[in-house]
């Protein structure tokens, strides 16, 4: 095993590093989440010249077929810069989706359009009162024969603001499924929704919203199968983001506790502060290892459930302590808008139930491990 990194990826980190530090600074990134929008579509366009949608994706489609680990690296520096961008609910979620299930035609008409930069995509999965799982379903897609009628309600959908089309998780008669829904379909309704983290949060209702048959994605009533297999995938993505922001917690809380002066010494010459950014070092450390390792086989097309799930759920675990901590070593300040700290302690919290809260992601991994 060789976990180490090539020098191709070591030169795409330092480029997106470069790349986000010019074009995202915090303040920018403050105006961007409190935008109407939630991103910045100048620098997605810029994001789509410097070729980052492709990473992963076949050349066929415009891709560089590199391994899935190139892209947890764009997510992760991503993370550090709580750079707000719909890149991890079209590229990820939704292109993972179409590239694995999706027939050729949709495939050609999304994925190539989805690289250039040219179509934004939302997943909408997650129900009120229910933990990201297909089985419960509330959104019905009744066949008519000629068409599907879609009628519920998605919450927290990212991006659906500023998507032009969704892959929507349905319950039809053979079981779970996903179609793919124009957002300016006659009878759909998006609305943004307060969030906690900043994200581009969104509710969803489809109100007898006509779909096309053909636009279905996969196989009908194997939905459930079909995200158990790129699920593992997206936790991955989550938690690389999650990551970044544990970094960058660290950095700020270390480099504050250098600064800041109380009886004519730094705090960072206390005992009690230097053990907590031990702690967190540590905290982050060891999630960081388990990381790549599980990215690792994720790309060498191993069985990665049981492990992407624990991961997920223990790394959302050491963000809300990392930034907690953070913000304790800020004292009072490190709450406030002022402080870009408290954007990572904020966004830790809706991090925690991304792909899964990590009760639920704890009892699949157990189920993996037939326990």
């Amino acid at each position: 095993m060789d976990f180490s990194f090539t020098s191709d990826q070591d030169m795409l980190r330092d480029s997106i590093a470069e790349f986000l530090k010019k074009e995202s600074p915090f303040e920018l990134v403050k105006e961007i989440q409190d935008s109407d929008e939630g991103y910045s579509a100048k620098l997605w366009k810029k994001m789509a010249r410097l070729e980052w949608m492709g990473v992963c994706f076949p050349e066929a489609y415009g891709g560089f077929e590199d391994p899935y680990v190139s892209l947890l690296i764009i997510i992760e520096e991503m993370g550090k810069r709580m750079f707000p961008s719909p890149f991890v609910s079209t590229i990820v979620q939704c292109g993972l989706m179409i590239l694995e299930y999706g027939n050729e035609k949709q495939k050609k008409a999304l994925l190539t359009k989805m690289i250039k930069g040219k179509l934004i995509m939302a997943m909408a999965l997650c129900e009120d009162g229910h933990d990201y799982q297909p089985d419960t379903f509330g959104t019905v897609a009744e066949d008519t024969g000629e068409k599907l009628v879609v009628n519920g309600e998605k919450t927290f959908v990212c991006d659906a603001n500023i998507a032009r089309t969704m892959i929507v998780g349905v319950r039809m008669e053979e079981g779970p499924s996903w179609v793919l829904v124009d957002t300016g379909d006659e009878g759909i309704t998006v609305e943004k929704m307060k969030s906690l983290g900043g994200d581009n949060a969104c509710l969803v209702r489809f109100k007898d919203v006509s779909v096309p048959k053909e636009n279905i994605i996969g196989t009908a009533g194997r939905g459930r199968e079909m995200y158990d297999r790129i699920m593992p995938r997206l936790a991955l993505a989550e938690t690389a983001k999650m990551l970044g922001g544990c970094k960058s917690a660290i950095d700020m809380a270390a480099a504050y506790a250098r600064e800041r002066v109380q009886y004519g010494v730094p705090i960072g010459a206390q005992q009690s502060i230097q053990h907590r950014l031990a702690d967190m070092r540590i905290a982050y450390d060891t999630c960081m290892s388990y990381f790549y390792k599980v990215a690792w086989m994720a790309d060498e097309g191993l069985d990665v459930v049981k492990d992407a799930c624990a991961l997920k759920a223990r790394v959302s675990e050491q963000f809300n302590f990392i930034s907690y901590q953070a913000v304790r070593i800020h004292g009072g300040v490190g709450l406030t808008h002022e402080f870009n700290v408290a954007m990572f302690f904020r966004y830790a919290k809706a991090a925690e139930f991304k792909i899964g809260s990590p009760a639920y992601l704890y009892e699949k991994a157990a189920q993996e491990l037939g326990l």
